[in-house]
């Protein structure tokens, strides 16, 4: 192990990451310092890379057939839910897609998942077909344990995989198709600031006289010690 005092102090430089993320290149120029502060002869170049694979994303359209039908009145209302598996008991869902009303055959629009979501394409995951209820009391359809590699393969066989009741026996309840499988690279806000992309930023402040002073309570315009909102801010 490092033990830090064992060794030499060379010198210092400080920077925000801001700065070297919006330099040409991404790479910075750093005059080295002393432990008093003096400047030294010496330079420190700080040059940042962004990992690719953290800004990976999938892009999946979904559509069953043959839904088990869990309503009474009406068919049911489905939407899907995939969650992350772990260690722990309980999963950690990751993205929704939108409820189709009265449907045993919906069909989704398109949803993605990012690589920091999922980690591996090997990770574990849980999809949940499920009745939408608007007391929040959804009801489980039918699930399906799979990864986004296997995902991928479903996809390309352009066979649907069973989904099966999630508890008790393994009773088949409708099946589940990808539509769409497609990789992108989730550009963000840095891509364009460090591309040379421009913004201009206006404020207007409205100081109309009418709604008179802002120390009174009557005003519109009151400023509460309170700190409650004013008529304008509510």
């Amino acid at each position: 192990m490092l033990c830090w005092g064992d060794q030499y102090f060379l010198g210092e430089a400080i920077c925000s990451l801001s700065e070297v993320l919006t330099r040409p290149n991404r790479s910075l120029k750093l005059n080295l310092r002393n432990d008093y502060g003096a400047p030294l002869h010496s330079t420190l170049t700080v040059h940042a890379q962004e990992n690719v694979s953290s800004r990976m994303a999938v892009e999946m359209t979904f559509h069953c057939l043959n839904l088990y039908n869990k309503g009474t009145d009406s068919k049911s209302d489905p939407f899907l839910r995939i969650s992350r598996l772990s260690e722990s008991p309980t999963a950690i869902p990751l993205c929704e897609t939108e409820v189709v009303d009265n449907s045993l055959k919906p069909v989704w629009r398109p949803m993605a998942l990012t690589s920091q979501q999922y980690g591996s394409k090997d990770t574990p995951l849980l999809v949940e077909c499920l009745d939408f209820d608007a007391n929040g009391n959804h009801r489980i359809i039918g699930t399906l344990h799979t990864t986004v590699s296997e995902l991928e393969t479903l996809y390309k066989s352009k066979a649907g995989a069973d989904l099966y009741s999630h508890k008790g026996q393994r009773r088949k309840k409708g099946k589940l198709f990808l539509d769409n499988f497609q990789e992108k690279v989730k550009y963000t806000f840095l891509d364009y600031i460090s591309y040379g992309f421009e913004l201009k930023f206006m404020v207007a402040i409205d100081f109309t006289a009418n709604n008179g002073n802002p120390g009174s309570q009557w005003s519109w315009h009151y400023i509460d010690p309170s700190g409650s909102l004013n008529l304008y801010q509510q």
